[in-house]
């Protein structure tokens, strides 16, 4: 079993004033707790992420401030809080109501596809515009056994280690980290971790740091380590629509931009490609969120499927940035099952 890594950037400023904290717990429309929401005031990139039960906690100093709640499936929310003292805040985000896009492109052409085209034109620009930046990055790994049998190839599983609940399940491991993560384009990454807190074996596969996996699909490929011997096809490479199928799920509005939610499938099921949903932001053409997954049919080894998740925000001008990053794999072998993120 191995491990993939949740990577979030917390793209802030060290602010001086003394702290005040919000917490509480986001929802759906069906009293359900959303998991890993995206949370950040607005106009600037200074946010945090809720935990797998919508838990979120959030300082900042005294003052008024715009907090926007993000998830994906769900419509945008702004919740304005004048922060005085430490407060509890749970908010409930409503279904997305997606827009039909007009074929309205060489006759019955899918308007996903001239929407690529425009991010594809957009993509060495996003790719090489920042020239450095510095962020917080918060990174937060887990491994852990979801059921196995007694015995596996006539060996007693040892209940008395880690797996200790109902069907031999039980973390395996666990990591945190805190740190502070320069970049200079391109791709060099200086990491300085303030914070760390380890428990249980990582079986020699663990990256308790924020450079270590971070997935650029500006990229024209994206390598994997450890689980593919080949890189993945970007959905934004130049030669995608010979891997690629692309088609409109629908549109809607958030916070003054129209973002095009769009099915990413591969043409052969061999290929190294993803599949998904990525969403484009209209006119400025670019990435605003992604939920893609691979398969060991792409190519992916030791586990059963990898799914990333990404999370943009504007930062400056037409900049956005990955705010939240974020992996989940399953694994299976000899009736042992299991997962990470």
């Amino acid at each position: 079993m191995r491990l993939a890594v949740a990577f979030i950037l917390l793209f802030t400023s060290f602010l001086q004033l003394p702290a005040f904290t919000i917490r509480g717990t986001v929802y759906g429309t069906g009293n359900e707790k959303l998991a890993y929401a995206n949370i950040y005031v607005k106009g600037t990139s200074n946010g945090t992420s809720a935990n797998s039960e919508g838990q979120f906690l959030l300082e900042l100093p005294k003052g008024s401030y715009e907090i926007i709640f993000q998830h994906l499936g769900f419509k945008q929310h702004e919740e304005t809080v004048n922060l005085d003292a430490d407060m509890n805040l749970n908010i409930t985000l409503l279904q997305l109501e997606y827009q039909i896009r007009e074929v309205n492109i060489n006759g019955n052409e899918d308007p996903a596809l001239a929407v690529i085209r425009k991010a594809i034109e957009k993509r060495k620009y996003f790719l090489n515009v920042v020239e450095s930046y510095s962020c917080d990055a918060y990174v937060k790994g887990l491994q852990r056994i979801l059921e196995a049998p007694d015995k596996i190839l006539g060996r007693k599983i040892n209940r008395t280690g880690f797996l200790t609940g109902p069907n031999n399940s039980g973390i395996l491991y666990m990591s945190e980290s805190q740190s502070k993560l320069y970049y200079k384009k391109p791709n060099k990454f200086h990491e300085v971790i303030y914070s760390s807190k380890v428990s249980g074996k990582s079986n020699g596969f663990t990256f308790n740091s924020a450079q270590d996996f971070y997935f650029n699909f500006y990229e024209r490929s994206i390598t994997i380590p450890y689980i593919a011997q080949r890189p993945f096809i970007s959905p934004l490479a130049e030669n995608t629509f010979f891997y690629y199928n692309f088609r409109m799920l629908g549109a809607y509005k958030e916070g003054g931009h129209f973002i095009n939610k769009i099915l990413v499938t591969p043409k052969r099921k061999s290929d190294p490609c993803f599949s998904g949903v990525l969403s484009i932001v209209e006119d400025n053409w670019n990435i605003h969120s992604l939920e893609l997954h691979l398969t060991k049919e792409n190519g992916i080894q030791y586990v059963d499927t990898l799914k990333v998740t990404q999370y943009f925000v504007p930062v400056k001008d037409d900049i956005w940035l990955p705010t939240q990053q974020r992996y989940d794999v399953q694994a299976g072998f000899l009736g042992v099952k299991g997962d990470g993120y």
